[in-house]
């Protein structure tokens, strides 16, 4: 899947998120932002405390489209 990036610099990466992407893993398991954060940029691993939820600053539900950011 390709990530929608609309504004991208050293510190901020925020991405246009599709309805039905799910941002972290949860029970089930599928394809979520995280993976393809990841996947594209992954010294993002690094960023925040939490290995499960890389660098993403986020209130999008997996139903919502729009933008996240973090990084």
């Amino acid at each position: 899947m390709k990530l929608n990036i609309v504004y991208e610099d050293e510190d901020i990466l925020v991405i246009n998120k599709p309805a039905g992407l799910v941002v972290h893993k949860g029970i089930k398991t599928e394809t979520t932002l995280a993976d393809l954060l990841v996947e594209h940029y992954p010294e993002i691993i690094n960023v925040g405390d939490d290995k499960m939820r890389p660098g993403i600053v986020h209130r999008l539900d997996k139903d919502t489209s729009g933008l996240n950011g973090g990084r």
